[in-house]
């Protein structure tokens, strides 16, 4: 059964009660509309708050934003982009040398975090499975 908007149960009701009470010849005849009009606007008003209170409770629990456990590939990506950091060489050339005095590191590979693939440093997507990095 699908639910109703309380906006649209706040409105009929407060229609049905004011057409009920405002004619005084009629009022006796429609004191049971006039309830069920009362009763449909403090439905309307429950349900925007109970769905506020729940909307603020599923904020709290998602705030702290615990790490959530990473895919098999992405753990394999991460592991490569950390092991091609540690065997980056960098080499510094002495005096002796014909060049100057300067550091030369060779080009860091890229890895997707999604499928673990290399990819080249100047792509923005994936070109294997197009999630952007």
């Amino acid at each position: 059964m699908a639910s109703l908007n309380p906006f649209l149960l706040i409105i009929v009701g407060a229609a049905v009660t004011f057409v009920s009470w405002m004619n005084p010849d009629m009022r006796p005849k429609f004191v049971l509309f006039f309830w069920i009009g009362i009763i449909m606007i403090l439905w309307g008003v429950g349900k925007l708050a109970i769905g506020a209170i729940a909307k603020k409770n599923e904020k709290k629990k998602t705030a702290p934003q615990q790490q959530r456990p990473q895919h098999p590939r992405q753990q394999q990506a991460r592991q490569n982009q950390q092991q091609q950091a540690s065997q980056q060489q960098t080499w510094h050339h002495d005096k002796n040398d014909n060049f100057p005095n300067h550091q030369v590191t060779h080009q860091q590979q890229h890895f997707c975090p999604n499928c673990g693939k290399q990819k080249s440093p100047h792509h923005r997507f994936c070109p294997s499975c197009g999630y952007g990095v």
